[in-house]
């Protein structure tokens, strides 16, 4: 098959399926990788947007209303996010799904690695604290 972007004749397997399963699209998988991370550089707020819809039922309208509630910083450490391009993340209930704000990449990591169990959060607070944490 024939790739209709680099017109190079490749085999099938290079080529992504179409989503209902019914034959091969026209453009093999690079080009069209490559074509997706050019499309992203390029129109980064349209992704950011469906981005957030897809993982949070929320757009950016939503998302600005909450970084304004914040003042535009992270609900727990107080401060910006400090790595360059980047947003605040969404934090979530993973069990209900419900969004409880916007944190920073440090305190968002720190929560994931403590599964969101407010017993391990307790007892690293004792341990800082200079006591027993079990």
């Amino acid at each position: 098959m024939i790739c209709l972007t680099c017109k190079v004749d490749k085999e099938i397997k290079d080529f992504p399926k179409y989503k209902k399963g019914r034959g091969y699209q026209g453009v093999c998988k690079k080009c069209k990788a490559e074509w997706m991370r050019e499309d992203r550089l390029k129109n980064p707020e349209r992704y950011r947007e469906i981005d957030l819809r897809q993982n949070y039922g929320i757009g950016f309208q939503e998302y600005n209303a909450l970084l304004d509630k914040q003042n535009g910083v992270c609900a727990i450490c107080g401060e910006k996010e400090k790595t360059k391009n980047k947003h605040l993340h969404v934090d979530h209930n993973h069990n209900t799904g419900e969004i409880r704000g916007l944190l920073c990449s440090g305190c968002n990591t720190g929560l994931g690695k403590f599964y969101d169990k407010i017993s391990s959060l307790k007892k690293a607070i004792s341990y800082l604290e200079g006591g027993d944490a079990r």
